[in-house]
């Protein structure tokens, strides 16, 4: 195995020069992997996850958002997965209002795989930066999440009853 002590292996990450900038997100644009456990795999991902930089679908979204393409622009992550309870993203600045005093956060139950990608549902919450205080929160209705497990990620159904829960 590629981790001996990490038996849910690793995550190979897009880290573009552009990635969640200002005027772009790339949300679900680059691939990504969870859950890589042998080294030939890992080989192979890397290189598919810096090749997607030059897929049809990211050159479409930088001509788009006026983004001139790098031959340097993207690095490779490699990170142990964890399991997770809930996870998501923070913005050091409101991704809605851009406002640099208050941090967004978007979050879901489970590994945020769906959230990341743009495709998923989840909270969302709006923090003083200075005081930790939730101005906003908007709670999302979830209906499954992703759930890590020794045989890989894991679509799980979550019960009507803790579907309003926040994350």
């Amino acid at each position: 195995p590629l981790l001996e002590k990490e038996s849910f292996g690793l995550a190979i990450r897009s880290s573009a020069v552009h990635e969640d900038s200002e005027t772009a997100s790339f949300a679900g644009v680059f691939d990504s992997w969870l859950g890589v456990t042998d080294l030939a795999q890992c080989e192979r991902r890397i290189l598919e996850c810096w090749s997607s930089s030059w897929a049809p679908r990211a050159v479409r979204y930088m001509r788009r958002m006026g983004i001139e393409p790098r031959e340097d622009g993207m690095a490779v992550m490699l990170q142990p997965v964890v399991s997770a309870i809930s996870s998501g993203v923070i913005y050091t600045a409101d991704p809605d209002t851009g406002k640099p005093w208050q941090f967004g956060a978007r979050a879901t139950l489970g590994l945020a795989v769906d959230l990341l990608s743009g495709s998923g549902v989840g909270d969302s919450f709006r923090v003083e930066w200075d005081t930790g205080a939730i101005i906003d929160r908007e709670i999302a209705s979830k209906s499954s999440l992703q759930a890590v497990t020794r045989t890989g990620l894991k679509c799980r159904t979550i019960g009507e009853s803790d579907s309003g829960q926040p994350a």
